[in-house]
């Protein structure tokens, strides 16, 4: 664990000092000032489109953080050989793999926190500022970065190129929302095909169930579940992927 902390502590460093993420944290700005012209346009709900905008321009915009950061940060050591060195002190391949995974989470993180105080800020001087929103939107973005960043690990790994790795990990995350339309347009179907699809989508993540922003404004002001069954989830998942990353992660030779 240590050796992982260590991995870690160094991924976030080396990825918050790059141009990467200040570029993402500079064009979630920019998507944050023209959700703010949106709301303009909305009239009364002003403040509830400035937060929606800005709160999924933030989910979009860290999913992509964590996912491009998992891919290069795996794929890139491989092509430059800069594993072997890596593998060759005594840092065990799981705790490599740990390291990576949580390094790339937490320089996405980062960025993601820095968009929404920066959305606080707007909605603060627009005089719509609500804590509990807009920390319930960004608990919700972090635990589908989670989640992202331990299904990238494992696309990365089983991919050739970083393009081919965000790409899959792209399609992963846009399904991952649509789990639930996707299962009940299977039974309504009925044709062999189209069931044979529900045992796919749980292999997908249901984002669904990370969505407590949506679910907070159906719900009137109240959640009728507990915060802590999100992350759950989330742990679950992303454990899942890292266990499966680190058996193909094993049987590879370097």
């Amino acid at each position: 664990m240590r050796n992982a902390a260590l991995l870690a502590a160094n991924t976030w460093r080396e990825l918050t000092r790059t141009r990467f993420v200040p570029l993402i944290v500079l064009f979630g700005a920019v998507l944050i000032y023209l959700g703010m012209l949106l709301g303009v346009l909305a009239g009364d709900v002003e403040d509830r489109v400035l937060l929606d905008v800005g709160m999924a321009v933030i989910e979009l915009m860290t999913c992509s953080a964590v996912a491009y950061c998992a891919a290069t940060g795996l794929l890139q050591e491989m092509e430059q050989k800069t594993l072997y060195l890596i593998l060759s002190r005594p840092v065990g391949r799981p705790a490599y793999l740990v390291g990576r995974f949580l390094g790339a989470f937490s320089a996405a993180a980062t960025a993601a926190v820095a968009m929404t105080a920066a959305l606080a800020v707007m909605l603060l001087c627009k005089g719509g500022l609500e804590a509990g929103p807009l920390l319930l939107s960004l608990w919700g973005v972090l635990l589908k970065a989670f989640v992202t960043a331990g299904a990238a690990t494992f696309l990365a790994l089983i991919s050739t190129s970083v393009l081919s790795a965000m790409t899959m990990t792209g399609i992963v995350w846009v399904l991952g929302h649509f789990v639930g339309e996707i299962r009940f347009l299977a039974q309504r179907t009925g044709s062999a095909s189209a069931v044979l699809l529900v045992p796919v989508t749980w292999l997908l993540p249901n984002f669904s169930l990370l969505n407590y922003r949506d679910r907070l404004h159906a719900a009137g002001g109240g959640l009728s579940e507990p915060l802590l069954a999100g992350m759950l989830y989330a742990v679950l998942y992303a454990a899942v992927c890292m266990g499966l990353t680190s058996a193909v992660f094993r049987r590879k030779e370097f």
